[in-house]
Formats: structure tokens, sequence, C-alpha cells
């Protein structure tokens, strides 16, 4: 069994071998732990909840369908080996893209309550930065398991802005109180969360224009750390 972490994570008591469990089912290729954003002040917990990380409680419905992690997540050996994350220009699409070939080949990806946590992100510098990323990843995603024409992607910009704008004053406004966040604060929470999503739609639209070229992700050297 390969186990893949970062160094950014921190496992909370029992991780691995709750992540490892599963695998006593030699049926069982992948098993996927559940990381979560710690908050300690307004900004923290903004992303906490417009991320899409689950938060660490009161999240069920959302965490039930988390997306692989891989910071977090487990593979067979043989398995993983013989398909390793696919390469890609985008920041997280090769995530995507092993999870859609887990489930074309039938394997369930087993979600298991391994926790670990990730230390929030700080900084408008990188506010900026990942939510124009998110959107171009966004955009890749669509092209590689959806349509490469750019009416269609263009479409989808709008749409996706559309949806997210929704999830994110859904889930302010339904689990800020979860987070300690005071009632006052909720309103510029919303206006954060809009904010975010709204460059991550320009992100998304510039490039499925072609106004913005695909190049390689890299975290820019003015992104600070957590």
């Amino acid at each position: 069994v390969v186990v893949l972490t970062d160094s950014d994570t921190v496992p909370e008591p029992g991780w691995l071998s709750a992540l490892l469990g599963p695998f006593e089912d030699p049926e069982i290729i992948c098993v996927n732990g559940y990381t979560y954003l710690l908050y300690d002040d307004f900004f923290s917990r903004t992303f906490a909840l417009i991320w899409f990380f689950p938060m660490a409680r009161g999240d069920k419905r959302f965490a039930s369908k988390r997306a692989i992690n891989a910071n977090n997540i487990a593979f067979r050996r043989l398995w993983i080996t013989n398909n390793p994350f696919p390469k890609h220009n985008g920041f997280k699409v090769s995530c995507t893209l092993l999870m859609r070939k887990l489930q074309r080949e039938s394997h369930e990806i087993h979600n298991v309550n391994a926790r670990v946590y990730h230390y929030a992100p700080r900084g408008w510098k990188f506010f900026y930065w990942r939510a124009l990323v998110t959107g171009r990843d966004a955009d890749r995603k669509f092209v590689e398991l959806s349509s490469p024409s750019r009416m269609q992607r263009v479409v989808k910009s709008f749409s996706r802005w559309f949806t997210m704008s929704w999830r994110t004053t859904r889930r302010v406004v339904g689990h800020a109180r979860e987070t300690g966040m005071p009632l006052w604060q909720i309103p510029f929470s919303l206006i954060l969360g809009q904010a975010f999503y709204g460059l991550a739609f320009w992100g998304q639209f510039s490039f499925a224009t072609g106004i913005v070229r695909d190049e390689i992700e890299l975290v820019p050297d003015y992104i600070g750390h957590s």
C-alpha cells in the first residue's frame, strides 16, 4: 500500500490505522481520508466555509461526496504504479482525472474518517492567485471531461459562476455559526466568498476565450506559507 500525504497537513490520532484498515478487503484499491482546514479568524473561517474541503464538523453531506485528496489518500501499490497521477498543466486537474479513471474501472473510492487538518491559507495574494487558478483548472477539467469547444467552455464559465455563487451563499449562511463566526461577520464573509468565485469566474472565462494561455501552474514566489 502506498500512502500519500503532504508536509503541510497534520494527522489526528488514529489517522494511519483508519486509512489502512479497509485494505483488509482485497477488493479495495483506493482509500480516501478526510482533510479539513483549521480556522482561527474571520479570513480563515470564510475559507473553511467556501473551500473544497469539508468542514471539520457538521458537514456530513459534503463530506460524503468529497473528491479524492492527494494529501490524504492510499492506493494499492500495484495499481497506482501502473496508473500514476496524469501529467497536466493544471494545479489540481490530475486528481480529478485519476478519480475519473477509478470510476471508469468501477473501483470504489472508499471514504473513511482518517482525519488530517490543513493550516488555513493566509493573505490577499494567496486569495487572488488561488481564485484565478481555481477558475483556470475548472476550464481545464471541462475540456478533459466534456468538450474542447470554446463556446461550450464560455457557457460553462457562466453556469459555474452561478452554481458556485449559490453554493457559497448556502454554505456561509448555513454553516457560519458552526465555525464560531459572529452574526455581524456573516455578510462580510458572503462578500468575500462571492469575490473569490467572481475572480474564479474571470480565471475560467479568460482561459476559455483564449485571453490567457495554457501554461504549467506553479505556486508564485510571492505566495506565503500557511
